[in-house]
């Protein structure tokens, strides 16, 4: 067993950490002392001396209910002591846990309301403490969100009033990979640039546009007459005009076989 500043490698053979970032003794509020926080930086220190990565989650409960609220104030000052050392260290973190909230930072069994998945003023308190997190921190920096009804909540629910959106594409539903595919903004709600689908000349054409940066071979087009079964199989994809800076391509497939048409786009990330 080795250790990494507190953080301990039970398998030799391991390349990837996890630590927890126990916070249950400052739920009172009281700072984060300096203390913690230059072991933190130590150890971070040492996991990439080792040439390691680690995913770190922040937690203020372990398996009892918390006897102090944890107040939104308290998780925000923590929050500012705690992300510019994650961040300065972000080469190494393979991915950032959300964690803070309900046990063991999973997001659930808390008694102050912030893990309750049917309350609009306990949805509008996660909606605050994300957007803290992700201002933060980097955004080439992985953030792991628990669990599918709050991943649905952030891109469902209508902003705080006077809030900004969320970095994940104001909300239009997009990945982020795909926006970087078709070169559209990943902040924006996006409108305009997306496919569009017609008929002509006995075909079916799906017209996308992209940026020439990225390679045609990270793209692939998937037809379906039915949403059930998608292949490849039989469209046809031509470059049908290019700037040097913006691509234009187009799939086509004919119409005779397949009275309604569907395409999607996969793409493998660079």
């Amino acid at each position: 067993m080795r250790s990494y500043g507190g953080v301990q490698q039970t398998n030799p053979g391991a390349t990837v950490l996890r630590s927890y970032l126990h916070l249950d003794q400052w739920q009172d509020g009281t700072p984060l002392p300096q203390a913690w926080l230059d072991n933190l930086s130590t150890g971070l220190a040492a996991v990439r001396a080792a040439g390691l990565k680690i995913i770190l989650r922040p937690a203020y409960l372990w398996g009892t209910p918390n006897t102090t609220a944890v107040t939104e104030s308290t998780l925000l000052s923590h929050m500012a002591q705690l992300y510019p050392i994650i961040s300065a260290n972000s080469d190494i973190v393979l991915s950032l846990q959300a964690g803070w909230l309900g046990e063991y930072g999973e997001w659930h069994h808390s008694n102050i309301n912030y893990t309750d998945g049917t309350d609009r003023a306990s949805a509008d308190s996660r909606y605050r403490i994300l957007k803290a997190i992700l201002d933060a921190t980097p955004s080439t920096l992985p953030l792991e969100i628990r669990t599918p009804i709050f991943l649905r909540e952030f891109l469902s629910l209508p902003a705080l009033a006077g809030s900004p959106s969320l970095t994940q594409a104001d909300r239009d539903g997009l990945s982020t990979l795909l926006k970087y595919a078709l070169g559209l903004a990943p902040s924006a709600n996006v409108t305009a640039g997306l496919p569009t689908l017609t008929k002509s000349g006995g075909n079916w054409v799906y017209t996308f546009t992209k940026p020439a940066a990225v390679s045609a071979a990270a793209i692939a087009v998937h037809f379906s007459s039915d949403l059930s079964v998608w292949t490849t199989a039989g469209v046809t994809l031509t470059m049908t005009g290019s700037d040097g800076t913006t691509e234009t391509w187009q799939a086509t497939t004919p119409a005779a076989s397949a009275p309604k048409a569907f395409f999607r786009l996969q793409i493998t990330p660079p």
